[in-house]
């Protein structure tokens, strides 16, 4: 019996797998999602120089831009699936045409920068060693058990039983004299690969003497046996050599340059659950983290500074607003209205605060103060009472509030006592536009002061509006 020694190197992301047989395999972690972590995504070996998806059965969790349980169609690459229905189920199995078109997502994904930015993924490889077709035995051929996983000069005969032979030290159903089954058999170790399932793997050898029949691999037994490519069976993809070299990643965020949406300002995919949704995209329950990066207004990366994800588009929403600037910065606004002058715009504030309003009246009434006092407006104190005097319009409109707010009058009076701080208003225009018309008053004071009456009558308006 194989014994296992397993040490685990965190820091460098490193799986050492040691047996008491000559097999030797090194699995470096790879694609952390966490920036520095151990949650890593794909694992790369260093003796079949091939990297393995951490998850033995992403289909289950991620399909990318196909549909469960809809025939895909013929794959150009399946010469012998016509006329079949190519599927992939729920529960992540798929025929063999299927799964031509699943790599083929993957590789397409993210924009065209691949899945976890690698583009050459693909089912494991096998050759066919030995007479034409499936030589059945329980050592030492193709098919059967304790099957041929390599050749003296370090030739993969099949990637899926190197692994689960070698490289985990599995024990298969029979034993090399077919006394069936042995003791310790079966999926004893998945190393540190995750949904590693008890059932059967496609492989990407055909059988070239029976064209409707593909090579599996049971992980179950240990077993590499023929059968028909239309059943539905699990895919776990492979990438030939380190994803490492493929997948550079800049600002260390846990996602490939190729793929990332700020490649430059790290932000990492969000953490989610069954209860927690992603921002924007679908959230990956077997990892419990988002697929997508943040990206408010979904322009995806690009070379402008208005473009990218949330953490390097300074116009998070593409309304034409910096963030900075924006009142609604995640809020498409483009107008910027805002009926109560606080700090969010009417495209995200669900409440309409009237102390807000009261104090822009205020501000625009100690503005047009200033003015008429700066520029020694004559008459200007009667201005100046229509504004803030006992029958002003802002003591008309800080009693209507207050006294409404407080229950002490019902809305029909709260709007009459507003309706009279407009009076009051429309008495101190008449008198500013005679003094603009006879030259006491002159530009730039003049615009001034129509521009701060012009704003106190929108704010009175909209509070008689959102009563």
């Amino acid at each position: 019996m194989n014994i296992l020694r397993i040490i685990f190197r965190f820091n460098i992301g490193i799986l050492i797998l040691l047996f008491t047989n000559p097999a030797f395999a090194v699995l470096h972690g790879r694609l952390p999602i966490t920036p520095g972590g151990t949650d890593y995504q794909a694992y790369y070996d260093d003796v079949l120089d091939v990297t393995w998806l951490a998850n033995a059965n992403l289909a289950k969790s991620n399909i990318f831009d196909l549909t469960y349980s809809v025939n895909l169609g013929d794959h150009p690459d399946d010469i012998g699936g016509f006329m079949m229905q190519e599927k992939i189920f729920t529960n992540g199995i798929m025929n063999y045409g299927a799964a031509l078109h699943y790599i083929d997502a993957m590789n397409r994904a993210d924009s065209g920068a691949g899945y976890l930015g690698v583009t050459n993924w693909r089912m494991p490889t096998m050759q066919d060693t030995g007479p034409l077709g499936c030589d059945d035995a329980f050592v030492g051929t193709d098919c059967g058990y304790n099957v041929q996983t390599g050749s003296a000069a370090t030739t993969v005969y099949n990637e899926l039983a190197s692994l689960w032979y070698d490289t985990l030290g599995n024990i298969p159903y029979c034993d090399t004299s077919g006394n069936c089954p042995q003791a310790g058999h079966g999926l004893t170790n998945t190393g540190p690969f995750t949904n590693v399932m008890w059932g059967t793997y496609l492989t990407d050898l055909y059988n070239l003497d029976f064209i409707n029949h593909t090579f599996q691999f049971d992980v179950q037994k240990g077993e590499i046996y023929l059968n028909d490519n239309s059943v539905a069976i699990f895919l776990w993809p492979v990438s030939s050599g380190d994803v490492e070299a493929e997948a550079t990643d800049t600002d260390g965020d846990g996602v490939p340059d190729a793929s990332d949406n700020c490649p430059y300002i790290a932000n990492p995919l969000e953490r989610c659950g069954a209860a927690i949704n992603c921002p924007n995209g679908p959230c990956d329950l077997v990892s419990g983290y988002c697929v997508e990066q943040n990206d408010n207004d979904g322009d995806g990366a690009g070379d402008l500074p208005t473009q990218g994800g949330d953490a390097c588009d300074l116009d998070d929403d593409n309304d034409g607003w910096i963030d900075t600037d924006d009142n609604c910065p995640i809020h498409a606004n483009a107008g910027q209205e805002n009926s109560d002058y606080d700090d969010l715009g009417d495209a995200c504030d669900s409440t309409y605060t009237t102390d807000a309003v009261v104090t822009y009246i205020a501000e625009n009434a100690s503005t047009a103060i200033t003015t008429i006092t700066t520029a020694n407006v004559p008459g200007g104190n009667g201005l100046i009472k229509k504004l803030t005097g006992s029958g002003g319009i802002l003591t008309k409109v800080d009693n209507a509030v207050s006294t409404y707010q407080s229950g002490l009058i019902d809305r029909a009076t709260y709007i009459f006592e507003l309706e009279t701080a407009l009076d009051k208003l429309n008495a101190f225009d008449n008198q500013l536009s005679r003094k603009i018309a006879n030259g006491s008053i002159i530009d730039p004071e003049a615009t001034e002061l129509l521009n701060a009456s012009a704003e106190i009558r929108l704010a009175i308006n909209n509070l008689i509006a959102n009563t």
